[in-house]
């Protein structure tokens, strides 16, 4: 039996959901109501009987329902939240979903090798300043594929647009988006080192009233007219100020708060040579 009975959030978070059929909306928001009360269960073991059960892998291969649709409804909410907070971090990376015990599984390619088989999972999901979760705006999956998985060298001649990198572009692209969106509210992607991109930052300089971009740097990078590259040149930068961080409790040793000092300066970042483009201010 199908439960229309479900929490007056899980109802506002849908409301917008249109998948022509109100019973797979129904569906839609019973799947969320049951993964909500058992969120360490499978999507089987969280179901409230058999007939449930049955009724989310029915819904999971019914061709009306689409995943665009539910991030969709999802994404409306989060913009909506979003929209109460005059700064909003959109932070995004990579997971691996690691399907290689299920042969069945139609898709997949290799993770860190050809016989790891799985996805990639690049959600971009926003927060508060203080940690808390708004929603998820945007998802990229991607899948691996076989004949180019480990050919380094091919990967560098194809564009940025072909590559599994581009994935980092496409969240701040999408955040641009939602920054037209939010005009009252600063977003700030956040992404960790891996999308130390030269592209990247292209994106964020080139795109009007885009996101401001926050990025773990990987790279020791030449600096426009500047003699010394990035590690150095920044070492000698005067701290602008300092900020206590709270520093957790790990395996034997306790928890402590630490003094960090933050330098910051503007820096500019030649075109490299074997790109297209412009020298970017950071």
């Amino acid at each position: 039996m199908l439960i229309t009975t479900v929490a007056p959030w899980i109802e506002q978070e849908f409301a917008t959901l249109k998948f022509n059929d109100e019973r797979l909306n129904i569906r839609a928001m019973t799947i969320l109501s049951d993964q909500y009360s058992s969120p360490q269960a499978t999507l089987y073991g969280s179901s409230a009987d058999e007939a449930n059960a049955k009724g989310v892998y029915r819904f999971q291969s019914n061709p009306k329902v689409s995943e665009d649709e539910l991030l969709k409804s999802h994404r409306e909410a989060s913009v909506k939240r979003a929209g109460a907070y005059s700064v909003v971090l959109g932070v995004h990376d990579t997971t691996q979903l690691d399907f290689s015990t299920q042969s069945q599984k139609h898709g997949t390619g290799p993770l860190q090798t050809l016989k790891q088989r799985g996805f990639l999972l690049h959600p971009v999901v926003l927060f508060t300043p203080e940690k808390i979760p708004l929603g998820t705006v945007f998802v990229k999956l991607l899948s691996r594929d076989d004949e180019t998985f480990g050919k380094s060298k091919q990967r560098a001649q194809r564009p940025i647009e072909e590559k599994e990198s581009y994935r980092w572009i496409e969240s701040v692209q999408q955040l641009a988006t939602l920054q037209k969106e939010l005009p009252h509210t600063e977003l700030v992607s956040v992404s960790d080192a891996e999308s130390d991109i030269y592209e990247l930052f292209l994106e964020a300089q080139t795109t009007a009233q885009g996101p401001t971009v926050l990025v773990r740097a990987a790279h020791n990078r030449k600096l426009d007219q500047e003699v010394q590259k990035l590690w150095p040149y920044m070492e000698q930068t005067a701290p602008g100020f300092e900020i206590e961080l709270e520093i957790p409790r790990k395996d034997h040793h306790p928890g402590r708060y630490a003094q960090a000092q933050v330098s910051y300066a503007q820096i500019t970042l030649p075109k490299p040579a074997n790109k297209t483009g412009v020298p970017v201010k950071l």
